[in-house]
């Protein structure tokens, strides 16, 4: 069965489509703790890429050379009271972000100093009340001890930070066999190096940790537990098609991803459980068709549509294997060129010849008109034609 649709119209057609893309947001919800990034310096640190107000930052100022107490600059509250042994001292103090611009201060006597920003974390930590600190641990070996840390918080909403200095110029690998830990910086001179490192996630064990260094020489290493705020991450979706506009019978490939998402489930165009992050390739589509996935975490599902049509533009219009074809007749009923328009106001086709206006119009000569006949493969139910004046036409 031929399926036709002729159109006999004086203006430049811009194509037959219809789009209509949804994209639906989730509620915004507060992250659970996060490790956002870190600096380092000499007896200073710049403030840490990305961070935002309301974040809570660790610093740690570390003295290699002798034990001379290492002072926090202003505004730190310190963890730990000022001391220092074998030819070494450090200090531990944190802050909140209250503006990204904020100076970050001068470590007194420091020779290092790391500085590690959190977000997510209990808001009310203050000078009387601290994170839970287990104190600091010292030592002579290329083995660097963490003290064990009795947590406090809510069972798996703890999150333990490392943070420790040694002697010398080291660096430092967390090995296997320790409990599981990753190292967010490490930073290193003549006269010290210190890492700061972290359980990379929420845990309910409080045990000790190590660090294996290049050499052997005296070391001061702490544990601090910071508190989430309790509230889970909302999950989000990226959801998106090659090509909303496709021709009559043609598919397309549905990309997406999505973060802090345990399923995702397809629906309206498409349907079944999808993978978190995939991509796959639409059927046939021969009307105009809404895919929608939502994906579901414990903080919500967030849900993402796009709508794929059918349609005949100037890019396929010249084809004759997308499902349909299109042909061009004269004033007269004979054949003749489809002509494209792909620069100017507006871009689009019609028929070669200037019969009634420009040669890309579908002219009326007033004894006749020009024509664009679309044959169809398969069925069509409706289509919507969008056209633009190009120039005049003959009455």
């Amino acid at each position: 069965m031929v399926h036709c649709v002729h159109m006999n119209i004086v203006r430049i057609l811009t194509g037959i489509f219809f789009f209509v893309g949804v994209f639906i947001m989730p509620l915004s919800v507060r992250a659970a703790v996060q490790y956002i990034g870190s600096s380092s310096g000499s007896n200073t640190a710049v403030m840490p890429t990305g961070v935002q107000v309301g974040d809570l930052l660790i610093g740690f100022g570390y003295r290699g050379s002798n034990a001379t107490p290492v002072t926090p600059p202003s505004g730190w509250n310190a963890l730990d009271p000022s001391s220092g042994s074998n030819l070494n001292s450090s200090r531990i103090a944190f802050r909140y972000v209250t503006s990204v611009s904020q100076s970050m201060g001068t470590w007194g006597s420091a020779n290092r100093v790391l500085v590690v920003a959190y977000r997510g974390v209990r808001s009310n930590y203050s000078a009387t009340s601290t994170p839970n600190f287990a104190g600091v641990l010292t030592g002579i070996n290329t083995t660097l001890t963490f003290p064990p840390i009795s947590l406090t918080g809510i069972s798996n909403t703890s999150h333990i930070l490392w943070f420790g200095g040694q002697r010398g110029i080291r660096t430092f690998t967390v090995p296997s066999l320790t409990r599981a830990g990753i190292i967010r910086v490490q930073s290193w001179s003549s006269n010290g190096s210190v890492i700061a490192a972290d359980t990379n996630g929420v845990t309910d064990d409080g045990s000790s940790f190590f660090v294996t260094s290049t050499g052997s020489s005296a070391y001061r290493t702490y544990a601090i537990e910071i508190e989430s705020d309790g509230v889970v991450p909302p999950p989000t979706v990226t959801f998106a098609a090659a090509a909303t506009t496709v021709a009559l019978s043609a598919t397309t490939t549905l990309t997406w991803s999505s973060t802090n998402a345990a399923s995702c489930t397809a629906s309206n165009g498409w349907t079944g459980t999808k993978a978190t992050s995939g991509s796959g390739v639409t059927v046939a589509i021969t009307q105009s068709t809404t895919y929608t996935l939502a994906c579901t975490g414990t903080g919500g599902t967030a849900t993402s549509s796009v709508t794929v049509v059918p349609g005949i533009t100037i890019d396929n219009v010249l084809t004759t294997d997308q499902g349909f074809q299109v042909s061009a007749f004269n004033s007269g009923d004979s054949p003749s060129t489809i002509a494209v328009r792909s620069s100017g106001t507006p871009v689009g086709y019609g028929v070669a010849g200037s019969a009634g206006g420009a040669s890309e119009e579908i002219g009326n000569t007033g004894s006749g008109s020009e024509l664009l006949r679309v044959v169809f493969d398969q069925p069509v139910t409706n289509a919507q034609v969008q056209v633009a004046w190009s120039g005049s036409a003959a009455a």
